[in-house]
């Protein structure tokens, strides 16, 4: 999934786009998709095989499962599903498809972990995070790079800054509401 970070920028990005404040439940939708054990639930997708990593990652996330259970009428409703956008739009849209061929499910989770460890302070400092809601999530951050075996300060870097942050940008201009409709 995309790290908590880029969740967070593209949740305050999305929100000052729309001149809205952070609530509370927003920030709780916003990571909520991640923070649980089974992630396979949260993001509506099911048991898959890794051996083809494009058609993997193409369904890693069900938007339309997720659209015929839920609505947009609550803050939480919006942020968990602009992470859903999010994670969605990571995986199929933000990757080099020849890189995708090419790498094991493996060596693309060490990729993927070492550019998040490159691009977190980027992200950070960028788009002025709030520490504290970081600080908040480190416990959470740090069991889920000991169930990928902390992949560590390694790897190849998957995204530059400007990538990242194009991403950021263009995935918060995104219209939850005509985009919820699109999977309906």
């Amino acid at each position: 999934m995309a790290g908590l970070h880029i969740h967070y920028a593209i949740s305050k990005r999305y929100l000052e786009k729309r001149n809205e404040e952070m609530t509370e439940a927003f920030l709780e939708g916003t990571f909520a998709p991640d923070l649980v054990k089974d992630k396979q639930i949260s993001h509506y997708s099911g048991d898959r095989d890794t051996s083809n990593l494009l058609k993997y990652l193409g369904e890693k996330v069900q938007l339309k499962d997720y659209v015929k259970e839920h609505s947009l009428t609550t803050d939480y409703d919006k942020a968990y599903f602009l992470h859903l956008v999010t994670d969605y739009l990571f995986f199929t849209t933000f990757f080099d498809r020849d890189y995708l061929k090419r790498v094991t499910y493996s060596d693309f989770c060490k990729d993927l972990y070492y550019t998040y460890n490159v691009l977190n302070p980027y992200i950070t400092k960028h788009y002025s995070l709030d520490a504290a809601v970081l600080d908040s999530l480190l416990g959470e951050i740090k069991r889920a790079q000991k169930e990928k075996n902390a992949f560590g300060d390694w790897g190849n870097l998957l995204a530059s800054e400007e990538r990242m942050a194009a991403f950021i940008e263009e995935v918060s201009s995104i219209d939850l509401d005509d985009y919820f409709q699109k999977w309906k």
